[in-house]
């Protein structure tokens, strides 16, 4: 950019994985009432299978300029986006045939998670012989959707959130020779 120290940085990180489980639960259910006396009771035995994926984006920039020597502003943005979805569903077990083949409705549930955020900032860094340090801080504003479904009516629900955070960052690190340094570190939020 025709001056030492300015420079323009663009990255892009993305990370996805997946899991699938499979389950079984043989438990004995016993149901009170008010009084505390068994009203029913009976056993559970389903098997479970589960589908979990993430996909993860994240695409950052940084821009720095020199604004004297040894001294440059930094100035940062991040945009991250991240989607995961859970899909679980239950069977019970059929006494008549022996097989796994009836849909249990109160354990079967799908989610599915996005998590936006924006985040800029910037920060103040001194380069020096012996010692260098840093002063700065980000604003980053998010929002968080979770929406979660179920085969029982009335029982999806969705829930969306959003927050502000402030991330104060400091850094000093001094040079007493080539194999003894003292480095401190802040990072807040």
């Amino acid at each position: 950019f025709g001056k030492i120290g300015r420079t323009l940085t663009i990255g892009w990180q993305n990370n996805t994985s997946s899991s699938d489980g499979n389950g079984r639960n043989l438990s004995a259910l016993n149901l009170f009432d008010s009084l505390a006396n068994e009203i029913h009771n009976e056993y559970q035995n389903l098997r479970t299978t589960q589908k979990t994926r993430t996909n993860n984006n994240n695409i950052s920039t940084s821009y720095t300029e020199p604004i004297g020597l040894n001294k440059l502003l930094e100035f940062n943005y991040a945009y991250t986006n991240r989607h995961t979805t859970s899909e679980k569903e239950a069977h019970n077990f059929n006494p008549v045939n022996g097989k796994y083949d009836q849909i249990n409705a109160s354990q079967t549930n799908q989610f599915e998670n996005d998590f936006i955020a924006h985040r800029g900032g910037a920060n103040f860094r001194v380069q020096k012989p012996k010692y260098n340090f840093q002063l700065g801080g980000a604003v980053e504003f998010s929002e968080l959707t979770s929406h979660s479904k179920s085969l029982q009516p009335l029982r999806d629900t969705t829930i969306s959130q959003q927050f502000v955070n402030f991330f104060p960052t400091a850094n000093f690190q001094y040079q007493f020779s080539r194999t003894k340094n003292l480095r401190i570190f802040y990072r807040g939020r």
